[in-house]
């Protein structure tokens, strides 16, 4: 596999050339290794919000499989039904048949939905959002 960088990050490559999946290639301390809450206990594991970055991507069926969905740009809270628009991850173009859902708040690819497995709450948000999108 190859890296390839542009102006936004780099991405890994296949040996055709074809990016896999979109996901960044992140530096080794980019998600810290272990958080632990404030009573001692482990809250998260190693690249738990890389994992759950993953779910905001190619997620149809999971989306339309869950109860709740969450957006980690904005921060809302709202049923699947609710998303209208789904955009062609590969193409960049909105579509119908498309798999990977937009936030119905702010229309943006950052949707997470509780048959992830992931908590869909809001401190599980702003920290997802803080990783992300550090920037105000």
């Amino acid at each position: 596999m190859d890296v390839f960088q542009d102006g936004q990050g780099q991405y890994i490559l296949a040996s055709n050339g074809q990016r896999i999946d979109g996901w960044w290639q992140l530096e080794d301390d980019a998600d810290p290794a272990v958080l632990i809450g404030p009573d001692g206990t482990v809250v998260s594991g190693a690249g738990e919000l890389l994992a759950a970055r993953q779910h905001a991507t190619k997620n149809r069926v999971e989306i339309e499989a869950s109860a709740l969905c969450g957006c980690f740009y904005c921060l809302s809270l709202f049923k699947p039904q609710a998303i209208k628009d789904w955009l062609d991850f590969d193409a960049g173009e909105l579509d119908s048949d498309a798999t990977t859902a937009c936030c119905p708040e702010r229309d943006m690819d950052c949707v997470l939905g509780s048959a992830s497995c992931i908590p869909i709450t809001q401190e599980f948000l702003r920290r997802m959002q803080a990783r992300w999108f550090p920037d105000p």
